[in-house]
Order: structure tokens, then sequence, then C-alpha cells
């Protein structure tokens, strides 16, 4: 019976530390909402399969970044670990 409240107790801090990384995120999407205005005018002047392609790129260019930033900082997880 003891291993039931340490599990629930596991479970409630995962679900807070959840909702604190969607608050994270949140409040970064606000600081790019000035960056996701100059892109939604420049996709906004080109036509419409032209647009979905600017938007699909970009899209996956910032992925690429994204994984980038991850791999870079689990690189640096993994050099700290082995020194």
């Amino acid at each position: 019976m003891p291993r039931l409240p340490q599990f629930l107790r596991r479970a409630r801090v995962d679900r807070l530390g959840g909702k604190r990384i969607e608050m994270e995120i949140e409040r970064f999407i606000e600081d790019l909402n000035f960056w996701f205005d100059k892109v939604f005018l420049y996709q906004k002047d080109k036509k419409g399969p032209e647009a979905d392609r600017f938007m699909r790129k970009l899209s996956e260019r910032v992925q690429s970044e994204l994984e980038c930033i991850s791999n870079d900082r689990g690189f640096e997880c993994e050099k700290r670990k082995a020194g």
C-alpha cells in the first residue's frame, strides 16, 4: 500500500510540471508574436500554392533549428556527465 501514495504524488508532480511547461511555452509564443506577424504579412501577399509552399518550408526549417538546439543541449549534457 505505501507505493500507491508515492505513485500518486509523482503523477501530480508530472501534471504540474506539464502545466508549467505549457505556461512557459505560452509566454515564449507571446514573445514571438512580432515575428509571427511578419510571417503572416509576408505569406499573405503570395498566391495560395506559393504561400502553402513557403509555410511548409518555413516550418521544416524552424523544426530543423529546434532539433539542432535540442541535439546541442543533449550533447552538452553528455559532455558534463562524461567530464
